[in-house]
C-alpha cells in the first residue's frame, strides 16, 4: 500500500534497479538473518532491509524492518486571502516510509496453514523549497506530513498445486484474507480491508496447461484503500491513466490491482476490484520434442493467449452510477487561474475485458514476459507489456 498524501494522489512505480542481498544459516536451517539494499538505476531512492526467520517449531514466526525512500515532484497550489488558486508549481519532494513487522504461520497440515503479519508503520514526506513563494510557505501541512499507523491481517493459504515446470503448475490454490488499518495519528481514522485469490492449473497435454485466477477485494472505513486496476505486476516502463477521477473515499493508500492487459494502470478506480484472468500456456519445445533442451531461452520459451475481464468501483455492490468513469481534465499550470474540466462517462457497469497473446522466457536468469494486448473500449494498436516474474 503507498500513501495517497505522499504518492501525490498517483500510484508509484517502482524504477528499475539492482538489489544486493545477504543471507545466513545455521546448520540445521532453524535459523535465518537476510540483509538486502536496492538502488534504482536513475537513483531516485533507495530501499533496505533486515530479517529474521525462525523454523524451529511448528509455528514459523519472523521480524521484518523496511525502509524505503523515492524522490517524486508534487504539484502544489498557492491561494491568495480568498482561497483562490494563483499559483501551481512541481515541487520535488521525498517519500519516506518505515516498517516494522512480524509474520507467524501455522501449518495444519501440508497443504493448508494459517498466517498472521502485524506491523507498525510510518509515513513521511518531504517537499524541498525550489524558489522564494515555495521557500516562503511554511504550512506544516506542505512541508512535512507524517502518519502512523497499525496493521493487521489474517489470511487462511490453500496450495495442492505441483510445479513440474517453469511457469507451469498443475491444480489449485486459493487464500481468504482479511485485514484492519487503524491510524495511530489521524484521530479515529482506520479502514478493514478482505479479499481472495483463487487460482487454477488444468493440464491440457504434457506441459500445455489452462491456467486461470479470480481475484476480489473490498475496503471500507473511515480511510479506505484505493484499489488502481489495469496493467500487470512488474510492469517495466509502465503507464498510467492519470486523467481518471477514483470515486468514493476518503481514501489513506493505493494499491495496484493486476492483471487486466490491454488496459493502462488506473483504468478503473475505487474501493472494490474484482478480476478474472484465462490463460493458455504452451512451453513450445519441451512439449513436442522427447530430447531435453540445454538452452535455458529455448527450454522456457513460451506461447501464451490470454483474456482478463475486471472492474473497479465505489460502494460495496456495483451499479450504474458507482460506475461511471469520472474523467478531469486540467490546463496548463501557467494559466492564471488554473481551470479544470471534469467529464463523467456512463458505461456498461465499468466493465474491461482485455485479449491478446505473448510470449514468456528466461534470460540471463531473470523470467522474462512480453505482451501484446487489445480492449473492448475500441483501441486500434496494441498495448505492450514488458515484464518480469513468473504467473499472472
Amino acid at each position: 500500500y503507498q500513501s495517497i498524501q505522499n504518492n501525490g494522489g498517483s500510484f508509484t512505480n517502482p524504477s528499475l534497479g539492482g538489489l544486493i542481498t545477504l543471507s545466513l544459516n545455521d546448520v540445521m536451517e532453524n535459523h535465518r538473518f537476510t540483509g538486502g539494499f536496492q538502488l534504482p538505476i536513475n537513483f531516485s531512492g533507495t530501499a533496505y532491509f533486515l530479517q529474521y526467520d525462525n523454523f524451529t517449531r511448528r509455528l514459523d514466526w519472523g521480524l521484518l524492518y523496511l525502509r524505503t525512500s523515492n524522490t517524486i515532484s508534487y504539484p502544489v497550489n498557492y491561494t491568495d486571502n480568498v482561497n483562490r488558486i494563483i499559483y501551481e508549481e512541481q515541487q520535488p519532494g521525498k517519500a519516506i516510509t518505515n516498517m516494522v513487522q512480524a509474520n507467524f504461520s501455522y501449518p495444519l497440515d501440508r497443504i493448508r496453514s494459517v498466517r498472521f503479519h502485524t506491523a507498525l508503520r510510518y509515513d513521511e514526506l518531504n517537499l524541498a523549497p525550489v524558489d522564494t513563494v515555495s521557500l516562503a510557505n511554511k504550512l506544516p501541512s506542505s512541508a512535512i506530513r507524517r502518519q502512523y499507523w497499525s496493521l493487521s491481517r489474517l489470511e487462511y493459504v490453500f496450495d495442492n498445486t505441483t510445479n513440474p515446470f517453469m511457469n507451469i503448475w498443475n491444480g489449485y490454490r486459493y487464500k481468504f484474507y482479511a485485514e484492519y488499518l487503524y491510524g495511530l495519528n489521524n484521530g479515529n481514522t482506520g479502514c478493514y480491508n478482505f479479499g481472495t485469490d483463487f487460482r487454477y492449473y488444468k493440464k491440457i497435454y504434457k506441459n500445455f496447461i489452462w491456467a486461470s485466477r479470480l481475484a476480489y477485494a473490498h475496503s471500507d472505513g473511515t480511510a479506505e484503500v484505493m484499489y488502481s486496476l489495469g496493467g500487470v505486476d512488474n510492469w517495466i516502463g509502465a503507464t498510467s491513466n492519470t486523467s481518471l477521477q477514483p470515486q468514493g473515499g476518503p481514501y489513506a493508500f493505493e494499491a495496484l490491482a493486476t492483471g487486466l492487459r490491454g488496459y493502462k494502470q488506473n483504468a478503473r478506480a475505487g474501493n472494490n476490484y474484482a478480476v478474472y484472468n484465462s490463460e493458455f500456456r504452451l512451453p513450445v519445445l519441451t512439449t513436442f520434442l522427447k530430447r531435453p533442451v540445454q538452452s535455458s531461452f529455448l527450454k522456457n520459451f513460451e506461447l501464451v493467449g490470454f483474456i482478463d475481464v475486471g472492474s473497479a468501483w465505489a460502494g460495496f455492490l456495483p451499479d450504474a452510477q458507482n460506475t461511471a468513469t469520472q474523467y478531469i481534465y486540467n490546463t496548463p499550470p501557467t494559466q492564471i487561474p488554473p481551470i479544470s474540466l471534469q467529464i463523467s462517462v456512463p458505461n456498461s457497469l465499468g466493465l474491461a475485458l482485455g485479449y491478446g497473446c505473448g510470449m514468456r522466457t528466461t534470460v540471463l536468469g531473470y523470467f522474462v514476459r512480453l505482451d501484446a494486448a487489445w480492449n473492448i473500449d475500441g483501441i486500434k494498436k496494441p498495448i505492450w507489456y514488458f515484464s518480469l516474474g513468473t504467473d499472472f
